[in-house]
């Protein structure tokens, strides 16, 4: 009995000083500790800010922020903004605990979500609020935190040449950057960015050897590169360009962007296994996108994509062209085509999958140059270099394009095979722009005729494309007017807003004549 009562007696001290411990150390609840009173705090330390990822039911991804308590809160107020454009900050929706809203909000707990967009900066404001029954005051100031889903980058400085530049840091730290490579080729991506509003010159050939590339300027405004005689860009293992204007005014390279004239035995058919696969073509893959995305080019008088001329032949796997204005003076001939992979000495040049959406093309030269050009229909099918059962796709969505070849065809040596080529043609308009049957051929055409709109000024409307790929109207631009490009005005000073009843009613062609 004695016993029992000793223990009980021990039960009770040790329950009561965890009632008075409990209540000096104050934990409501929230989950909010009582340590401090009295005090004014201070926002979160944004060291501890911690940044994941979640995929949503819906397939979309949000990002995940949390941060370390700050003692003596009672809550938390938040703001996100996407600051891609600093001068012009835009917030966005953040959830909490219990709350949702456009910022700043106030939320429960220590962490909040908010949407995750790809190749955005971010700039996050958590402010500590004080819990008023402690007698403590908010912060003085919120915590600023900049988390951005671009890829981090080596800055080529305003005034650098950029081919001199980016050549000499690749040469220079190439034992480093061959050694990150080598960790995982296979989502390695190295990046170089141009300055806000700078402008730059390109004036030789600047390569990446075998390292694939995004190649950026700035989304608030664009940097403007002034490509000279010898300017291209040149890869072997893909390449992203974004948010930059060229000025090619000068330039006399066959082609913007080059595929490299040297390869790495590692970009081989028979390297990459697809021999193995039924390939039975001797040639090198690009295997990572290639794309030019928001980019203006203005006076191309040859190729915005060029196969080369000697050298390594190459199939490039992924080649996008997005939100793009794109401008030729091309004139009359053949040999420049906008997207030229043909090569009398290469038959396996050519592109297995395209990508060309919301893009305007525009040709300010009356010209017979093909829009598009392989090496050889036979020779290029993507079960040739890629393997059996091995398919292409091309696809234009919502594109206008504008006397990009007024005569001859469209077309050249583009592989010809319904059971391995499928072209998808939406909601585009072809603006004196002859044959388009040269490209779709005989392939498995994914559109209807009223898909499209077609209209014909230099030469009357082909029948074979009026009867199977595009519906005959007038677009009637709000601005007809075929001229180069003003890098400095909004949208290049153009204006090919359809007013038609079908193209103009149904919202066909690049959407930004509809912003």
């Amino acid at each position: 009995m004695v016993k029992t009562f000793h223990f009980y007696a021990k039960f009770m001290t040790f329950a009561l000083v965890f009632v008075l411990l409990s209540c000096a150390k104050g934990v409501d609840e929230e989950g909010f500790e009582r340590l401090v009173t009295n005090s004014q705090l201070p926002s979160p330390a944004a060291e501890t800010f911690v940044v994941t990822s979640q995929t949503n039911a819906d397939g979309t991804e949000s990002c995940v922020l949390e941060w370390a308590e700050v003692p003596g809160a009672s809550r938390y107020l938040c703001e996100v903004n996407i600051v891609d454009d600093p001068a012009n900050p835009v917030s966005i929706n953040v959830k909490g605990k219990a709350q949702e809203g456009v910022g700043p909000i106030e939320i429960d707990g220590t962490r909040i979500i908010f949407e995750k967009k790809e190749d955005t900066k971010y700039e996050v404001k958590i402010k500590t609020l004080g819990d008023k029954q402690l007698n403590n005051t908010d912060a003085a100031e919120p915590t600023l935190f900049a988390y951005s889903t671009m890829l981090a980058a080596i800055t080529v400085p305003t005034g650098e040449e950029i081919a001199s530049f980016i050549n000499n840091y690749i040469n220079t730290n190439y034992e480093t950057l061959k050694a990150e490579y080598d960790k995982d080729p296979a989502n390695y991506e190295l990046a170089f960015e141009l300055e806000n509003a700078a402008t730059y010159e390109l004036n030789d050939s600047v390569g990446f050897d075998i390292f694939p590339v995004t190649f950026r300027g700035s989304k608030a405004t664009r940097p403007i590169v002034n490509v000279g005689e010898k300017g291209r860009i040149v890869t072997q293992a893909g390449i992203k360009i974004k948010w930059i204007n060229f000025d090619c005014t000068n330039m006399k390279s066959k082609g913007l962007l080059v595929t490299s004239d040297v390869a790495d035995e590692a970009f081989s058919t028979e390297a990459l296994g697809f021999k193995d696969l039924g390939a039975n073509q001797n040639c090198y893959v690009i295997m990572r996108t290639m794309m030019f995305q928001e980019c203006f080019v203005k006076n191309l008088a040859n190729g915005l994509l060029y196969g080369g001329d000697a050298g390594a032949v190459w199939s490039i796997k992924d080649f996008r062209i997005t939100d793009c204005i794109i401008q030729q003076c091309n004139p009359e001939g053949k040999s420049n085509s906008l997207i030229n992979m043909w090569r009398s000495t290469a038959s396996a040049e050519g592109i297995k999958d395209f990508t060309f959406k919301n893009t305007t093309f525009i040709n300010t030269e009356k010209s017979e140059g093909y829009f598009m050009r392989f090496a050889h229909s036979g020779s290029s099918l993507p079960q040739k270099i890629y393997g059996t059962g091995e398919k292409c796709n091309f696809s234009f969505q919502n594109c206008t394009l504008i006397q990009t070849t007024t005569a001859g065809n469209f077309a050249n040596m583009i592989p010809n095979n319904a059971g391995q080529m499928t072209i998808s043609m939406k909601k585009n308009i072809f603006y004196d722009t002859w044959r388009i049957q040269k490209f779709v051929q005989n392939n498995t055409a994914d559109f209807a005729v009223n898909d499209n709109t077609i209209w014909g000024i230099t030469n009357k409307v082909d029948n074979t494309d009026l009867t199977k790929f595009a519906t005959e109207e007038d677009p009637a631009f709000v601005d007809a007017t075929i001229k180069e490009l003003d890098l400095t005005q909004p949208n290049c000073g153009l204006n090919y807003r359809p007013t038609s009843e079908i193209a103009g009613g149904k919202q066909y062609g690049d959407p930004r004549w509809f912003e």
